[in-house]
């Protein structure tokens, strides 16, 4: 985990921007964390698509009733 400097920025509080940090969320529980975003579903979209035969040969995993 690296640690991180918490400026005053006017009336707001600021961090340096990490080059690798493309965003987060901010949790004050006795110390103030900074954690990546979860994934979105724009982002899910963004990935590589799974192939026409993908799961093709699963077995059935329920009972059919």
């Amino acid at each position: 985990m690296r640690i991180v400097s918490v400026f005053r920025y006017g009336n707001n509080l600021a961090i340096r921007r990490c080059p690798n940090f493309d965003g987060g969320s901010i949790l004050r529980d006795a110390s103030l964390i900074l954690r990546p975003v979860k994934p979105s579903w724009r982002t899910f979209l963004l990935e590589e698509k799974a192939d026409a035969d993908f799961m093709a040969e699963r077995q059935n995993v329920m009972d059919e009733q």
